[in-house]
């Protein structure tokens, strides 16, 4: 088990929280770059304001659950935002900013300002493929997607993991300026991929970057808290 360490700063209206949390499985397929740092030594702040997620160094912000899953921050450096299903830590959801010229970890390539999101689409699945405890990697299908009205790129792959457990990923790509963003969702292909797909796609449907992310993002309400989706 490939069992992470990570130190964060969750900034929650009001206060600062520092946290810290020890996950297990999830690093297997948290982090389209194939790397989850084990300490971050920059901040990251987020606020969750009545099922709304803002991120002023992600620049983004979006709907999440409001119950029954938790969110933790995986890395300033890394600008990585995830959620896990409480009841079954297969199901992730994972938000990523990164810079154009990425470096996929496991196949050793760079991604560039002007490669076709088709093309970095392709590397980040030949990636995952060579991620370890990934086996039997088969692609689904792949193509151009909306999100939220913005021009993406979409794909769906399917794969084993160690313990033999079929999972299923879809991933969004969208390129903005000089930053590539990875909205992601993870779950075994049987049962809990259908089951949790719409929060997913609420996410993504929600997803909002720039000015329009950051409007309340530097000093949010407090949450009133509610029922989730």
């Amino acid at each position: 088990m490939n069992v992470q360490t990570v130190r964060c700063i969750i900034s929650n209206p009001g206060k600062a929280v520092i946290t810290k949390m020890v996950i297990g499985f999830v690093g297997l397929w948290l982090g389209l770059n194939g790397c989850v740092p084990a300490s971050f030594s920059v901040p990251v702040t987020f606020s969750v304001v009545d099922g709304k997620l803002y991120s002023k160094t992600m620049d983004i912000s979006t709907e999440i659950p409001k119950t029954g899953w938790s969110n933790s921050i995986f890395g300033a450096s890394t600008n990585t935002f995830a959620m896990v299903n409480m009841d079954f830590k297969n199901v992730v959801i994972v938000l990523e900013k990164n810079p154009h010229d990425l470096k996929m970890e496991y196949i050793k390539i760079n991604l560039s300002k002007d490669m076709p999101l088709e093309q970095i689409a392709k590397l980040l699945v030949e990636n995952i493929k060579h991620k370890d405890g990934v086996k039997d990697l088969e692609p689904i299908r792949s193509g151009a997607a909306q999100i939220n009205g913005k021009p993406g790129y979409q794909f769906f792959v399917t794969y084993k993991t160690a313990s033999g457990i079929r999972m299923k990923r879809m991933n969004y790509i969208l390129r903005e300026n000089d930053s590539l963003y990875f909205l992601a969702y993870v779950a075994p292909k049987r049962y809990y991929f259908d089951k949790y797909l719409g929060i997913f796609e609420k996410v993504v449907a929600n997803f909002q970057l720039g000015k329009s992310a950051a409007i309340i993002n530097y000093k949010p309400a407090l949450s009133k808290g509610g029922d989730d989706y």
